[in-house]
C-alpha cells in the first residue's frame, strides 16, 4: 500500500534518499501537541480522517500536510481551513530542520549559521506564475478573499526567536513527496512559492488517480 506524504525532499543515485535524509526529523502533530518520527506516520496503524483526499482515502493513502510554524499556528490554520489537525503536522525547530533534512530551497546555511538566501527566483519566479495560470485562481480567491470579502484563510507568519530567523523560515520552500514504506516514490522541490506538484501528477504517483 502506497502511503502519501505532502512535504518537502530530493534524492540522487548512490545518496541518501529523502526518506533517509527525514527519518531523524521530529514535527509535532497538532491534534496531540506532541513531537513524533516524522517517516513512522506512515507505517502506523492510525487512520485516515475523512478530511483527507476522496481519491486518497480510498486508495489507502494516508495524506500528511507539514508546515513551518508553531503548535499554536497549526490550530489557526486547521480551524481557518476545515482541516483535519490529526493530519497536520508543523516544524517549530528555529532552523527549520526537517524542511533542512529534505534539502528544500533556502534551508542551506553558511560556516556561521546564517541561511544562504538562494536569490528572487526562490520565491517567485515564471514557475510561479505557470503554475498559478494551470490551477486557476478560484481555489485560491476562495480561501483568501479580498479586502471587502475576506476568505477564511490568513496568513500566519513564521515566529522564531529573532526577527532575522523569522525572516530565514518565511523564505523556506517546500514540497510534494510520495512514499511507500521507505522507498522513495516521487518527489518534487517547489522552485519558487506556488509552484507546486500538480494535484493529477499527485494522485498519479500515490496510485489513487
Amino acid at each position: 500500500m502506497r502511503r502519501f506524504a505532502l512535504l518537502i525532499a530530493t534524492a540522487t543515485a548512490l545518496a541518501p534518499t529523502a526518506y533517509d535524509r527525514l527519518a531523524g526529523a521530529q514535527l509535532k502533530n497538532i491534534a496531540t501537541k506532541q513531537p513524533v518520527a516524522l517517516t513512522e506516520q506512515w507505517n502506523s496503524d492510525q487512520k485516515v480522517v475523512r478530511d483527507a483526499l476522496p481519491a486518497l482515502n480510498a486508495a489507502g493513502v494516508k495524506l500528511l500536510v507539514v508546515g513551518i510554524g508553531s503548535v499554536e499556528s497549526g490550530e489557526t490554520f486547521a480551524k481557518q481551513t476545515s482541516f483535519s489537525p490529526e493530519l497536520l503536522f508543523v516544524d517549530d525547530s528555529e532552523l527549520s530542520d526537517a524542511y533542512a533534512a529534505a534539502g528544500t530551497r533556502n534551508t542551506k546555511r553558511d560556516d556561521s549559521g546564517k541561511a544562504v538566501f538562494e536569490g528572487v527566483g526562490s520565491m517567485w519566479s515564471a514557475a510561479t506564475n505557470d503554475a498559478i495560470k494551470e490551477r486557476g485562481r478560484d481555489d485560491l480567491n476562495a480561501v483568501t478573499g479580498n479586502l471587502f470579502n475576506p476568505g477564511p484563510y490568513k496568513p500566519l507568519m513564521p515566529k522564531a526567536s529573532t526577527m532575522r530567523r523569522s525572516m530565514e523560515q518565511t523564505m523556506v520552500q517546500g514540497g510534494s513527496f510520495v512514499f511507500d514504506g521507505d522507498s522513495v516514490v516521487a518527489e518534487h522541490y517547489d522552485e519558487s512559492s506556488g509552484a507546486h506538484l500538480s494535484i493529477e501528477a499527485l494522485l498519479a504517483a500515490a496510485g489513487a488517480a
